[in-house]
């Protein structure tokens, strides 16, 4: 599907990080499942965990929303601190893709 191209596409541009995160899939959350959660890989690595969500022919707004409305953040429930959650929507037609970022408080 468009969506798992989508995920590829992302997960490629996150290949680097893996010195900094374990990479999971379709982690479930209690409500749903997050298409992409990223976890510091280590208690000493001062970055934020992310979720990330992803979206075709919809808005960022809408996987954002996602996110917040099915509680994907309780699968990090250990963490403390900032969690980056992250909107992707591609559009089929124009051929774009948009992203947008938001700061979770915990």
């Amino acid at each position: 599907t468009n969506e798992s191209a989508l995920k590829y596409l992302v997960k490629f541009s996150f290949f680097t990080s893996a010195q900094w995160y374990l990479t999971f899939e379709e982690t479930y959350t209690g409500n749903g499942r997050a298409d992409i959660v990223l976890i510091p890989n280590s208690p000493y690595i001062n970055k934020p965990p992310i979720i990330i969500e992803l979206k075709v022919n919809k808005t960022t707004e809408t996987a954002l929303g996602q996110i917040k409305d099915k509680a994907y953040a309780t699968c990090l429930k250990d963490y403390k601190g900032e969690v980056l959650l992250v909107g992707i929507n591609y559009n089929n037609k124009t051929k774009k893709c948009t992203a947008k970022i938001e700061v979770l408080e915990k």
